[in-house]
């Protein structure tokens, strides 16, 4: 049964790497204990146009349009069970937050390779996540644990903008029903309306003299 559930992930990733055209390399990174307070990778401190790079597809294989579609599954999680979802979030977690923790201590030279990671595993946890949405939906406290809703939310904040527009209306239904932190929600909303080089809604950005948008995570 153990070798069968390892076969099981293997499958899940190799698919989705076939997507995204990369490698999820590791380099033996563990998961931070506040990772909720450097989420942003680079000290909470983004400008506000300043956004995640796109997905990277394959050509022929998907469009980012057929990606960010909600009825379109990139990767194949249908047959999970409850328990291995919540162990899926958990390494999504992980493969979130393993460079982010090494690029705050990073040197100017290094910034461009823990970067280039970085950027690989976010592209496919966004393949994964949206699977795991499509069949499962928003993941809820209830059902799947505080830290896999953390995740789901992680991912997104990290993601480029279209893709925190799709999943919006799912974070705001989950703040509303306790699910989500509230505030977790405003600052994607905020992000959002800067992007678009409108105001504020809630004044979760604080604009630096430098010009940069600093975000304190609670």
């Amino acid at each position: 049964m153990k070798n069968q559930g390892m076969n099981k992930y293997a499958l899940l990733f190799a698919s989705a790497l076939l997507l995204v055209g990369c490698s999820t390399d590791k380099t033996g990174g563990s998961k931070s204990e506040s990772y909720l307070k450097s989420i942003a990778g680079d000290k909470g401190k983004t400008k506000a146009s300043e956004m995640a790079p796109p997905l990277k597809v394959k050509p022929g294989v998907s469009s980012i349009n057929s990606i960010l579609n909600l009825t379109f599954s990139p990767v194949d999680v249908s047959r999970f069970s409850r328990a291995e979802i919540q162990k899926l979030y958990a390494h999504l977690l992980i493969q979130d937050q393993q460079y982010r923790d090494s690029i705050h201590a990073a040197r100017a030279e290094e910034s461009t390779h823990f970067w280039k990671h970085i950027n690989k595993a976010d592209s496919l946890n966004q393949l994964i996540l949206s699977a795991l949405v499509h069949h499962f939906g928003w993941p809820t406290v209830a059902k799947y644990g505080s830290e896999s809703v953390e995740t789901a939310f992680l991912i997104t904040w990290h993601a480029e903008e279209a893709y925190k527009h799709q999943y919006l209306p799912s974070l705001q239904e989950a703040a509303k029903s306790d699910t989500l932190n509230l505030y977790y929600y405003k600052i994607i909303k905020d992000r959002l309306l800067l992007g678009a080089g409108k105001d504020q809604q809630y004044n979760t950005h604080h604009r630096l003299p430098n010009g940069v948008y600093q975000v304190s995570f609670r």
